[in-house]
């Protein structure tokens, strides 16, 4: 009997699945913004954030390349539902911690581990679905709907947040977070993902030699090399600079949740503003590689550098928006140009080793911005130092000066960055040099 029968494929399954995952990144965004809002009540201190953020993306690392060798064995589907199932797990421990009045810091870092670690699964298993799901035409639309979700789930979750905060607190909030992960877990249940014959054939290999495998795959390419090699670069100060972003807005405003979830909401209209215009223009671009590095380089001026300089709420709300819209843009399409390169059988490997390697700095940003921030340039933004007398006129002296400061270096090393890239030719041309990856015309039904 065909297991799959009855069940939604191609390109609406996707969207059903987007659908889902929608709702259910809403409740998840709004127990966050409530995690943020009651950690930095607790303590009055950005290294509470930045450490909720490491122990939240750690695991996720760490077990990365693992995941990517079991994501090309088993099926991406149920790795899907067991990720949604962990997050799940997770906030219902936070609530009845709550409920009994002893949540602490120490329990929020501890269930961010467990979430992160199957996050580690979710991710690669989630964008090698794409190629295997839609048309290689529509995989730029499909990874701006991926992209641009989360940041469409917290478009409304920051106002709401701030309100439901009021009404109903922490609990209720985690109550509702509780209940849209149903949502997830149905549309995943009713979509069909296919598999690669190929991947099943490598089911019968050596676990350790699927994650070597994935490993020789990148090593003997040069340009995927520089390729990870520039998100090394750039997401070490991005993830300092962007983990404070909570703490920079209630310092300047003197712990206001309404301008902290205005500024919020800011970042969802970015994202999904990105998403759109990717799903409208992509296709229109030809060499995405050099389309990528200039969307990278426009962000830290447009985003990082206003941040940094800002002390209005609208220029907040304007950085916030292009944070995420330059983004979205330039990870969908770099996303996509990689699916099409990559062969599918090795994208759960490929895909987990890129996040790895290329975003293994984010966990030590969330570690270097918290210490950073609270002992070395807020006290040295807030006294007659040699700092304050430099920067001072551009990023103001006051509280959130040193965070300020902090986006201000890093959107300089940031387009320094970017233009180093683009004299690396290897790296520049990636899009021409490396050739497109064979269609897999061979694919099993989910099982």
């Amino acid at each position: 009997m065909n297991a799959s029968k009855g069940l939604v494929s191609g390109m609406a399954g996707f969207s059903t699945m987007w659908a889902g995952q929608l709702v259910s990144l809403l409740g998840s965004a709004m127990s966050r913004f409530a995690i943020t809002v009651w950690a930095w009540q607790e303590t009055g201190q950005a290294s509470s954030l930045a450490l909720i953020g490491f122990f939240s993306f750690a695991p996720t690392v760490l077990l990365s390349p693992l995941a990517g060798a079991l994501v090309d064995r088993w099926s991406r589907k149920l790795v899907l539902i067991l990720s949604d199932v962990a997050a799940a797990l997770s906030t219902v421990m936070l609530l009845l911690f709550h409920m009994q009045g002893i949540l602490s810091l120490g329990h929020v870092f501890m269930l961010g581990m467990f979430a992160s670690a199957f996050e580690a699964f979710q991710l690669p298993a989630l964008t090698a679905s794409i190629s295997m799901m839609v048309d290689q035409r529509n995989y730029a639309r499909a990874n701006a709907m991926h992209g641009s979700v989360r940041f469409a789930s917290s478009l409304a979750a920051p106002a709401l947040a701030s309100t439901l905060l009021v009404l109903i607190g922490l609990r209720g909030i985690l109550l509702i977070d509780l209940c849209t992960f149903a949502c997830a877990m149905g549309t995943l249940a009713v979509v069909r993902i296919p598999r690669s014959r190929a991947v099943e054939v490598s089911g019968k290999s050596r676990l350790r030699d699927d994650i070597l495998a994935g490993f020789r795959y990148v090593r003997t390419r040069p340009s995927l090399l520089w390729l990870i090699g520039l998100l090394f670069v750039l997401n070490l100060p991005g993830a300092a600079a962007m983990i404070t972003f909570p703490a920079l807005i209630l310092a300047r405003t003197g712990d206001n949740e309404i301008v902290l979830g205005i500024s919020q909401s800011f970042m969802g209209v970015g994202g999904v503003a990105g998403g759109i215009a990717v799903a409208i223009f992509a296709s229109r671009i030809r060499d995405r590689m050099r389309f990528v590095l200039w969307t990278r380089g426009i962000r830290r001026v447009a985003a990082f550098l206003v941040l940094g300089i800002a002390q209005h709420p609208i220029l907040w709300c304007l950085g916030a928006f292009s944070a995420t819209f330059f983004s979205v843009v330039a990870t969908s399409v770099n996303t996509s140009m990689l699916q099409s390169k990559v062969p599918n059988e090795m994208q759960g490997r490929f895909f987990s080793l890129y996040r790895v390697v290329g975003q293994l700095t984010i966990p030590l940003g969330f570690l270097l911005a918290g210490p950073l921030v609270d002992h070395v340039l807020e006290p040295g933004m807030r006294s007659d130092t040699g700092l304050s007398r430099l920067l001072g006129p551009l990023v103001g002296t006051g509280p959130g000066a040193g965070m300020g400061t902090l986006f201000f270096i890093c959107a300089l090393f940031g387009v320094l960055t970017c233009v180093v890239a683009f004299a690396v030719r290897s790296l520049r041309e990636l899009e021409t040099t490396l050739p497109d990856r064979e269609v897999d015309k061979t694919i099993a039904e989910e099982k």
